[in-house]
């Protein structure tokens, strides 16, 4: 890994500010790729061109419009889906879904919205890829529990803010898949740290998405781009959740893939007009 694991380190001493310490982090990664002439990817340690992308879905007013947007997702060729659940909209919605797309990779978000297992048993024989964050971010021992009695996997997102929350997971078996975050976690330092350990425990992972503009979008991608990312991200087009995205060019999944790129930085440069026409204050 290249020099600017010093900022994240030194980062890293602040406790909490989780956003904030990822946004100069994620900075100090773009200016060294820019100055040293390579791709964030490269930088980090990425070996792919392209990575994989899977789209989230939210809770719909009706199964036919979620069965809708399913139908639109796959048909953009999105190489996983992923539906959000809450008390009151789960296994119904999820085993239409899976009777409508019976081939679809197809996984669940519960977002911690639960406290006991009866949902998740209901839904461990639908053939789903793993259910995620079924409980709240700290219940470790909960989820391992829920975990010894699925034969689906669960993966932890919010539960990982932190490197040592990896391995407070992965030593209590909370979970057999992990959801990293750039933002979530303090930036790519972290992110990557996190993805070594995984890989030399034998775990997947993949990217999420907080609804990133196309800067953040960016820096998931790189992520993305490592190794040990074997499961698709959430790595969506900006046409997903924009308009018009506040890069020069818009991040475009074509065929279920986004390509990672190749030139020097982040590989897309922010618009500072539309920036400037969108700014409501300045602090």
């Amino acid at each position: 890994m290249g020099a600017p694991v010093g900022a994240g380190h030194g980062l890293g001493k602040v406790r909490g500010n989780q956003f904030a310490r990822a946004g100069f982090d994620m900075a100090a990664w773009a200016l060294w790729s820019l100055r040293n002439g390579v791709s964030l990817s490269r930088a980090l340690g990425g070996t792919r061109e392209r990575v994989a992308a899977g789209v989230s879905l939210g809770i719909e007013p009706t199964i036919d419009d979620l069965l809708e947007q399913v139908s639109l997702r796959v048909g953009e060729g999105y190489q996983r889906v992923k539906l959000k659940i809450a008390p009151g909209w789960d296994v119904e919605p999820v085993r239409a879904v899976r009777a409508a797309f019976p081939e679809v990779p197809l996984h669940v978000d519960a977002n911690g919205a639960y406290s006991t297992p009866d949902v998740f048993q209901k839904l461990d024989g639908l053939g789903l890829l793993m259910i995620e964050q079924p409980f709240a971010p700290r219940a470790f021992f909960a989820h391992a529990e829920l975990q010894e009695t699925l034969a689906t996997p669960i993966c932890l997102d919010e539960s990982i803010e932190e490197v040592d929350d990896v391995v407070t997971a992965l030593v209590l078996k909370a979970g057999r898949v992990l959801n990293l975050k750039v933002s979530r976690m303090g930036g790519l330092t972290p992110a990557v740290r996190a993805h070594d350990l995984a890989v030399a425990l034998g775990v997947p992972v993949w990217c999420g998405g907080m609804h990133e503009f196309g800067i953040g979008r960016a820096a998931n991608v790189a992520l993305s781009s490592l190794p040990g990312f074997t499961l698709p991200s959430d790595v969506s087009g900006s046409d997903k959740y924009y308009a018009r995205d506040i890069t020069t060019e818009p991040i475009v999944c074509d065929a279920g893939f986004v390509m990672v790129p190749e030139v020097s930085g982040m590989g897309w440069t922010p618009d500072p007009s539309f920036l400037e026409e969108c700014t409501i204050a300045r602090i």
